[in-house]
């Protein structure tokens, strides 16, 4: 059987589309595929007045 991997990296622009994200990908895997697994790995650390990525 055929298997398939995709990795997406970057810089986060909009934390609030990582939702819409995760959900697409959710869903489109449930109609492409069969036995899928989701792994998402943010990483994120926030201070009062200022945002410090990892």
């Amino acid at each position: 059987m055929p298997e398939c991997t995709f990795t997406i990296t970057g810089d986060i622009e909009d934390f609030t589309r990582l939702d819409n994200i995760y959900k697409a990908l959710k869903r489109e895997a449930s109609k492409l595929l069969t036995g899928w697994t989701l792994s998402a790995s943010v990483k994120y650390s926030e201070k009062q007045g200022e945002v410090v990525k990892e």
